[in-house]
């Protein structure tokens, strides 16, 4: 035996005026028809009748006389003004599931439903139809109190009715109905969350019906493809951007590399100078030591100091670069002093060090401006390859972008031409909410076939079926038939 599972959505169609409109419309076929083949029953409830003609003129009647109810009840004439009496509700369940939905539990549940608006005193017709692929039930109530006048609240009614759902649909074994159970969960929190039910309206301020399915099905494809072109935008524009910081990273990285190439060669350069001149330095520390060693054995005899101060003012004219003018003078100072001699000595061994770490330097320094020189010409030509990326990468985006542009306008294009396709395919269809408000709200001058009070109602039975009918005791009838009311006016 197959599980049943009901998936429970209920929704307020519409509010309106007229009372005997609504009823023509919900207990006949569409368009005005006066057959009544999608009516599969209907009920009263809160109403001394079963019969729904008379019912909705007692509610029309009940209606009309608001303000001598209020008055009855010593209730003051204020609070909501409002002619929206005729409200419609109408409650689905998943599409199967009509063979083994019972009129029973229908009843049960538009007794729930009208429980959760605070509309279960209210007088109701209750009329299944079977014209969609789903089992539903049309709730036809007056907003208006037979007992008080006072008139329905309708704040916040979708909200409580979406309660109700997810109860209904716990109470019998499984929620189908996720989502609402998460914004329910959500609201209860305090955060605001849209109301499920709201109704949606086309560009022409008509509502959505039982038509708002297909309008929802092009709605959600149409939204589907826009979006999947947005996230190619958004794909576009990161790879874009991640291009660009890829080709500036690169020519950083390109002049990085070769500075440290230039550092590198620079460094092995030194090196390789330093080595050259190390054998130099060598023999020169070594040429130093010997001419010391010779400077003190000469200076142990007199030819022999004679000899050193000859050769220190040699080396003094070498050190200053100067003529013999100070000859005299410096052979003087070089024959009566040993220290003097020493110190030319010492002063021209130290000039000739001197000597070798500057050809030492000047040949670092042009090696250095050769290695600098290569590195310009090289850096010269990662800008120029940079450069040459750059207009390619320019030129690729310029022609990604008009391709992305272009399948914006063929979207576009698309778009519309679905949106001018499922309005053809409207125009043969009746639209269930534009129907009922055009019956239940009809024009000024037509409004006057529901007013004139019970005296006009009482006239107007009369007038259909003869006598006037004796509204108290119509339900003897239906227990001498088997009718239970007790399932209809449950208070």
């Amino acid at each position: 035996m197959r599980m049943w599972w009901p998936a429970m959505v209920p929704k307020i169609v519409a509010k309106g005026r007229s009372f005997k409109g609504a009823a023509a419309y919900l207990l006949h076929d569409k368009g005005g028809a006066e057959t009544s083949d999608r009516v599969a029953w209907v009920e009263t409830r809160n109403l001394a009748t079963s019969s729904p003609e008379i019912g909705w003129r007692v509610m029309a009647a009940t209606a009309l006389d608001q303000d001598r109810l209020k008055e009855q009840a010593g209730i003051k004439k204020t609070g909501r003004k409002s002619d929206q009496a005729a409200l419609h509700l109408v409650l689905s369940w998943a599409p199967g599931e009509e063979t083994a939905l019972s009129r029973d539990e229908m009843r049960r549940a538009a007794i729930g439903a009208l429980k959760a608006i605070g509309a279960d005193d209210r007088q109701a017709l209750l009329i299944a139809h079977n014209d969609e692929d789903h089992a539903h039930l049309h709730v036809l109530c007056n907003r208006v109190s037979a007992a008080d006048g006072r008139m329905l609240s309708s704040s916040k009614d979708r909200l409580k009715l979406s309660k109700w759902a997810q109860g209904y649909e716990m109470e019998r074994g499984q929620v189908l109905c996720q989502n609402r159970v998460v914004n329910n969960e959500r609201r209860a929190q305090g955060e605001f969350v849209a109301e499920s039910g709201a109704q949606r309206y086309r560009k022409d301020g008509r509502s959505l019906t039982d038509a708002g399915r297909a309008y929802e099905t092009v709605k959600a494809a149409q939204m589907q493809r826009d979006r999947q072109l947005l996230e190619r935008g958004q794909v576009l524009s990161e790879t874009h951007r991640d291009e660009w910081q890829t080709l500036e990273a690169r020519y950083v990285a390109a002049k990085a590399v070769i500075k440290a190439d230039a550092a590198r060669k620079f460094g092995a350069a030194k090196r390789e100078i330093g080595a050259a001149y190390h054998p130099l330095r060598l023999q020169q520390n070594a040429d130093h030591a010997a001419e010391r060693a010779a400077f003190e054995a000469r200076e142990k005899s007199f030819f022999g100091r004679i000899s050193n101060a000859w050769r220190a003012i040699d080396l003094g004219r070498c050190v200053r670069g100067d003529g013999a003018g100070e000859t005299i003078g410096e052979g003087f100072r070089a024959a009566a002093s040993a220290g003097a001699r020493r110190e030319a000595m010492l002063a021209a061994q130290t000039a000739a060090k001197d000597e070798l770490n500057k050809r030492q330097a000047q040949e670092i320094e042009g090696r250095k401006a050769a290695i600098a020189k290569e590195a310009r010409a090289e850096r010269s030509d990662a800008l120029a390859d940079h450069a040459v990326c750059r207009e390619a990468l320019v030129a690729k985006h310029a022609d990604e972008t008009d391709a992305l542009k272009a399948a914006w306008r063929k979207r576009t294009e698309d778009r519309a031409a679905a949106w001018r396709a499922y309005e053809a395919a409207q125009e043969t269809k009746i639209d269930l909410r534009a129907s009922f408000e055009a019956a239940a709200d009809p024009p000024p001058q037509k409004k006057r076939q529901d007013d004139g009070g019970m005296d006009a109602l009482m006239a107007e039975l009369e007038r259909i079926y003869g006598d006037e009918p004796d509204i108290a005791n119509d339900n003897d009838a239906e227990h001498d038939a088997g009718y239970d009311p007790g399932n209809d006016f449950e208070r």
